[in-house]
C-alpha cells in the first residue's frame, strides 16, 4: 500500500545522536520526547539504546564508554565501529540543539505511524469481512495513540494552565519538607526528608489523588517547587481541584461551569493565587520511569525541584513488557527510590491496594495489602495508608479520614474530608486549608 520510502530524517537522527555524544546531559531533555523506537535507522536505534542504558546506570557517555558498551553487546561492528561514533561527534553543529533534533525525529516517526494507520484503514476498508464499526474503531484507536504521543511531551505548569511560573524561591539544604498537615508533620519529625521514597496507598475511591494534590498545594504555598506526574487526571482537572480547595467552590460546580457571581469571584481569586505557585504538571497518559526521571532532572536543572509526586505506580508504563508484573513493579519502585536519592528530594508515589482487603471484615489496610507489596515495601522509606471508613461502613461519618503510617514512623493521624472540594484538613487543628 506504501509505494515510496516512509517519512524519515537520517540527518536529524545523526544530529540528535551527535548532540547527546557531545553534551550527554541533553539526554534528559530529549527522553520525554523521543525513544529508540522513533529512529528509522536500526544502527541509530542501537546507539540510542546504548546511550540510554549508560545514562540509566549513571555511567558517562563518551566514545570510549559507548564503544565498550556496544562491543559488550556484540553490536559495535553493526553500527559501523568506533569510527561511526567519532564521526557523529565531528559533524555535530551544536549539542544544545538536541531538543530541536528530537522533535524532528519524533515528528517523522509520528508521520510513519500515521501513514501505517492510514494504510491499515484502507486495507480494512477493502476487506468485506471487516465491519465498518470495527474498521473505524481501529482507525480511531490508532489515531488517538499517535495524537496522544504527539501531545503532552513536556510538563505543563500551573501558570501555563492558569498563567506562568514564578521565580524559584530558595530553601535551605538539609531542611525537612513539611507536608502542611500539622499532626502528620509532627509524626514525621517535621516533614519529609531528602532522598525518601514515600508510598501513599489506598483502595480506589479513598481520595489518594486528592491527598497528593493537597500535599502538593500545601508544599507549593510554603515556597517549594513541585512536579506532579499525573498518569490518570489531566492538568486541567488537577488545576480545577486546586482552585476548588483554595476557593471552597465545589469541584462539581467548577466542572459544570454552574457558578454564582460570588463563586466566580472566589474562583478567580484562587486562580490568581495558583499562578504564583511553582507546581509543574506532566499529564501524559503513559510514562516510563526513565521518562519520569528525565522530566524531574530537567526541572531540577532548569528551575529547581523540591519534591516529585507520581500518581500512580501501577499506571507507570513498564520499560520491559516481557517481564512478569512483580518484576516490572520492582524495577519501577527501585527506579523511583534511585531518583529520590539522585536528586536529593522526596518522591511521593501513590499506589493501589490489592483485592484481599475487600474480603476481610477488618478493612484497615496493612503492608501486605500493597499490590506487588514485596518490592514496594522494601524500597519505600515511608508507607502511609489513606483510610475513610465511610466508603465501606454506611454508619461511619463521611467527613472522617485517617492516615495510617505503617513503615518509617508508625501511628495514625486523624484528618477531616470535604467531598465537595476534594480537600483533606487537620481534624484537631481547625478546618482552614
Amino acid at each position: 500500500m506504501i509505494d515510496s520510502a516512509p517519512p524519515q530524517s537520517q540527518q536529524a537522527e545523526r544530529a540528535l545522536l551527535g548532540s547527546i555524544a557531545v553534551l550527554p546531559e541533553m539526554l534528559d531533555e530529549v527522553l520525554p520526547v523521543v525513544d529508540a523506537a522513533n529512529f528509522y535507522i536500526e544502527s541509530h536505534r542501537t546507539v540510542f539504546r546504548a546511550f540510554k542504558s549508560l545514562h540509566d546506570a549513571g555511567e558517562p557517555i563518551d566514545v570510549v564508554v559507548v564503544a565498550k558498551e556496544l562491543e559488550k553487546r556484540g553490536q559495535l561492528e553493526e553500527v559501523g565501529g568506533a569510527l561511526f561514533l567519532i564521526e557523529l561527534m565531528g559533524e555535530m553543529p551544536h549539542g544544545a540543539h538536541a531538543d530541536y533534533y528530537a522533535k524532528l525525529v519524533r515528528e517523522t516517526a509520528d508521520r510513519r505511524q500515521l501513514l501505517l494507520a492510514c494504510s491499515d484503514g484502507i486495507r480494512m476498508s477493502q476487506d468485506a469481512e471487516a465491519s465498518v464499526e470495527e474498521t473505524t474503531g481501529v482507525i480511531e484507536s490508532r489515531l488517538h495513540q499517535i495524537l496522544g504521543r504527539a501531545a503532552g511531551r513536556e510538563s505543563v505548569s500551573i501558570r501555563e494552565t492558569m498563567q506562568e511560573l514564578l521565580v524559584n524561591m530558595d530553601r535551605e539544604d538539609g531542611d525537612r519538607l513539611p507536608t502542611g498537615f500539622t499532626d502528620l508533620d509532627a509524626m514525621l519529625s517535621g516533614g519529609l526528608s531528602e532522598g525518601q521514597l514515600v508510598i501513599v496507598a489506598a483502595r480506589p475511591g479513598m481520595g489518594k489523588s486528592a491527598f497528593a494534590g493537597n500535599i502538593s498545594l500545601r508544599m507549593a504555598r510554603a515556597g517549594s517547587s513541585m512536579l506532579f506526574v499525573s498518569l490518570e487526571m489531566s492538568a486541567a482537572e488537577l488545576a480545577a481541584r486546586f482552585a476548588s480547595t483554595l476557593s471552597s467552590v465545589p469541584c462539581a460546580a467548577i466542572t459544570a461551569r454552574n457558578l454564582s457571581s460570588n463563586q466566580k469571584s472566589d474562583l478567580y481569586n484562587a486562580g490568581n493565587s495558583l499562578t504564583e505557585l511553582r507546581i509543574q504538571i506532566d499529564d501524559a497518559p503513559q510514562r516510563t520511569i526513565s521518562q519520569i526521571s528525565a522530566l524531574a532532572r530537567m526541572q531540577k536543572r532548569r528551575g529547581g525541584l523540591d519534591a516529585l509526586v507520581v500518581d500512580y505506580l501501577q499506571l507507570v508504563a513498564p520499560t520491559n513488557g516481557q517481564l512478569a508484573r512483580d518484576q516490572q513493579v520492582s524495577a519501577m519502585s527501585r527506579g523511583l527510590k534511585c531518583l529520590a536519592k539522585d536528586l536529593q528530594i522526596p518522591v511521593i508515589c501513590l499506589a493501589q491496594l490489592n483485592r484481599a482487603i475487600e474480603m476481610r471484615e477488618n478493612k484497615r489496610p496493612r503492608l501486605s495489602d500493597l499490590r506487588e507489596s514485596g518490592a514496594i515495601e522494601q524500597d519505600a522509606d515511608i508507607v502511609m495508608f489513606l483510610d475513610r471508613p465511610s466508603t465501606y461502613d454506611t454508619q461511619a461519618d463521611d467527613r472522617k479520614a485517617s492516615v495510617i503510617l505503617s513503615k518509617g514512623p508508625t501511628g495514625t493521624v486523624e484528618l477531616s474530608w470535604n467531598p465537595l472540594t476534594m480537600t483533606f484538613t487537620d481534624r484537631n487543628h481547625g478546618s482552614a486549608f
